[in-house]
């Protein structure tokens, strides 16, 4: 009994060894070799030699089409998404990547192939700092099953290097996780007062956000007009910022108004108001003869968006500033389209047809501190921005067709918003 126990103890050694024995060390270190970024990514079952990519296959309904024409894909204009019907999936994807966790990252990507809801839940965890969770879902991904540009913004993710610009349209996904990328660079370039890159980028991002194939996340747009708020403060709001401006020496007498026309006589065409250059310059105060002021140059405009109810005031192509708004409720919408800014007045007086005048600071005005009526064409409008008693209206479908704003924030654009100015009102 003992020589068949022995006997039965090496049968089931022979065994184990045979099948369970670990591969070569030069197998485990190819199959588990780190890319540039030291992300490990499983090779495909069987891979002997790299083959030739294949062909770009042929798009059908569902898929996301991605042009071939050349173009940086830095501000996200709503033309460079690639998108059409029966794409849901990829902007629900997109909407958790850049609004939600993780969980909510794998929830909605459940859809998709196994790899690439792998890749997409790695990438949620990195950006929420779990470093090490994400490398070790990253280690089950086949690296040749990925779409190449999000793999190299999970990498970018990782090793905190920002990725080469995209040089042709992107879809929902990349452009949720670019932005993604862009809201961690602008939070550390203005705790490093890196002011300029700080506006910039949250330029980018307010911009991207409203003309996304997503509803746009308010709670991301007040996170983000705050830090434009703390970086334009130091960059387009300071006399000593680095951008455009035509400079001008206070001589004995000179007051805003006549600087105002002076610039307006030397440059025909151009929009300008007295509040605009007093902001860029700091103004407090009388000005000082020899005194050198700096008047922006670049065009300034408003664009309003109403589906995530906030307003953006252009200098240029950058954000200079933003708020939230209320707009028109149903039945009494806000018209989209374009417009310019009319007449500005301080203390508005509230009119309506058939109706008498209902003077400032009476409770039956709704129309708050300030107003900013618009022409359509050449031709008076009923419509304007002002500001509001109800704060709780802001967000919200509430006014006659009109914008509102805060009675401090639309102060705010009624100093630096010059009559002929354009505004572009987009649903």
């Amino acid at each position: 009994m003992r020589a068949f126990s022995l006997l039965l103890i090496a049968v089931v050694a022979l065994l184990a060894i045979r099948w369970f024995r670990p591969e070569p060390a030069e197998a485990a270190e190819e199959r588990l070799a780190p890319s540039e970024a030291g992300v490990r990514f499983l090779p495909p079952p069987g891979e002997a030699v790299k083959a030739a990519a294949p062909a770009a296959p042929t798009p059908v309904d569902g898929e996301i089409h991605v042009s071939e024409e050349p173009g940086v894909a830095d501000a996200w204009p709503a033309n460079l998404l690639s998108t059409k019907d029966g794409a849901e999936d990829e902007v629900r994807v997109a909407a958790a990547l850049l609004h939600g966790t993780p969980a909510e990252v794998q929830a909605a990507a459940a859809s998709f192939p196994k790899d690439r809801a792998l890749l997409l839940e790695s990438f949620s965890w990195a950006a929420a700092g779990e470093r090490k969770l994400a490398l070790s879902l990253s280690e089950k991904i086949e690296k040749e099953s990925v779409d190449e540009r999000e793999r190299v913004l999970f990498e970018a993710v990782l090793t905190g290097r920002a990725p080469v610009p995209a040089v042709a349209s992107v879809g929902p996904v990349a452009l949720a996780m670019e932005m993604s990328l862009l809201a961690r660079q602008a939070n550390q370039a203005l705790l490093a007062r890196r002011y300029v890159e700080a506006a910039g980028a949250y330029s980018r991002l307010l911009i991207g956000e409203i003309g996304a194939p997503w509803p746009a996340e308010r709670r991301l747009l007040a996170e983000w007009t705050k830090g434009l708020d703390e970086a334009q403060r130091e960059h387009r709001w300071h006399p000593r910022g680095e951008w455009p401006a035509a400079e001008t020496k206070i001589v004995s007498g000179d007051t805003l108004i006549g600087i105002r026309l002076r610039y307006l006589s030397e440059h025909p065409g151009a929009k300008m108001c007295t509040g605009l250059i007093e902001r860029a310059n700091r103004i407090k105060g009388l000005l000082q003869p020899n005194q050198v002021l700096r008047i922006p140059t670049e065009p300034v405009r408003v664009v309003v968006d109403l589906g995530a109810c906030w307003a953006l005031f252009f200098i240029g192509d950058e954000v200079a500033a933003a708020w939230p708004i209320g707009i028109g409720r149903p039945g009494e919408e806000t018209p989209v389209g374009s417009f310019t800014v009319r007449n500005k007045l301080e203390n508005p007086p509230w009119m309506k047809e058939g109706q008498d005048p209902i003077p400032f600071g009476d409770p039956r005005n709704p129309l708050g501190t300030r107003w900013i009526g618009w022409d359509k064409e050449g031709a008076k409008t009923s419509y304007g921005f002002h500001g509001t008693w109800d704060q709780q209206s802001i967000g919200q479908a509430a006014s006659d067709g009109c914008v509102r704003f805060l009675n401090s924030d639309v102060e705010q654009l009624f100093q630096i918003l010059p009559e002929g100015a354009p505004i572009v009102v987009q649903g």
